[in-house]
C-alpha cells in the first residue's frame, strides 16, 4: 500500500489537505477537508527546524549502505510440467491422491513407503523421507508435503484439471535453497520421466480385465 499527502497552503487561502491511499488492487480513495491555518507556535519551528538540520537516517548495514526495514524477498526457482492421461478427473485423483501408488509412479523419488501414524515415510535414494499429502477432491488439488531436513519442509504442489473424458496432471516443485542448478535440473529430467509413466500406467489398467 502507498499513501501519498499533498498539502497546499498559503496565507491568503484555507489549507487544504489531499490524502490519497493506492491499494495494490488499484483502488483509489481520497480523503479531503478544510481547515482554518494554524499559527505554528515558536517550539514547534525551532523543532522543525532541528529535524531539518539534523534528519534521522536509517542504520548503516555491514558494507556501509543504509538498510530500511524492507525485507528483500528471494522467490525460488520454480518447474511447472503438465501430462495428459487418459481417466476421468476423478479416476485420476483417486489413484494419485493414495501415497501408497507413489512408488508405482514416481520411481525415481519413492522407492517405497509405509504408512506412519497418519503420515507416510517414503525410502528415497538418500533415506527416508517423511511425508504428509494434503488432498482436496472438490478442488482436485495432491500436495505433497516433504520432511527435507528436521527443521525444513518442501512442498510440491499438484492440481487435476477435467478435459473431457481425460484428465491434465499438473506439477510444480521448486529449488530449495541450497539445491545447485545441476542437482534441480536432474529433479526436473526426472520428472519429465515420471509423468510419462501415468497415461502408460492407467492404459494398462484399462486393458487388463483384473485391473478395471
Amino acid at each position: 500500500m502507498l499513501i501519498d499527502r499533498d498539502l497546499e497552503w498559503s496565507p491568503h487561502k484555507q489549507r487544504r489537505s489531499s490524502l490519497s491511499i493506492h491499494f495494490n488492487v488499484w483502488m483509489s480513495v481520497e480523503v479531503s477537508f478544510f481547515a482554518e491555518p494554524a499559527t505554528p507556535s515558536p517550539s514547534t519551528v525551532t523543532l522543525a527546524s532541528s529535524i531539518e538540520s539534523n534528519p534521522v537516517k536509517p542504520p548503516r548495514g555491514g558494507d556501509g549502505r543504509f538498510r530500511t526495514g524492507r525485507r528483500k524477498l528471494m522467490p525460488m526457482h520454480a518447474d511447472t510440467q503438465t501430462i495428459t492421461v487418459p481417466v476421468s478427473a476423478d479416476d485420476a485423483f483417486a489413484f494419485l491422491s493414495r501415497p501408497e501408488n507413489l512408488p508405482r509412479w514416481a520411481v525415481g523419488f519413492a522407492h517405497g513407503i509405509r504408512r506412519d501414524g497418519n503420515d507416510w515415510v517414503v525410502q528415497t535414494g538418500q533415506g527416508e523421507m517423511p511425508l504428509r499429502v494434503v488432498a482436496d477432491a472438490a478442488r482436485g488439488t495432491i500436495d505433497f508435503h516433504m520432511r527435507v531436513a528436521p527443521e525444513l519442509e518442501a512442498v510440491a504442489y499438484s492440481r487435476i484439471v477435467p478435459n473431457d473424458s481425460s484428465a491434465e496432471y499438473v506439477f510444480t516443485q521448486f529449488q530449495l535453497p541450497g539445491t545447485t542448478d545441476d542437482v534441480f535440473a536432474a529433479q526436473r529430467a526426472a520428472l519429465v520421466e515420471e509423468l510419462a509413466i501415468l497415461p502408460i500406467l492407467f492404459r494398462a489398467q484399462m486393458a487388463c480385465p483384473v485391473g478395471r
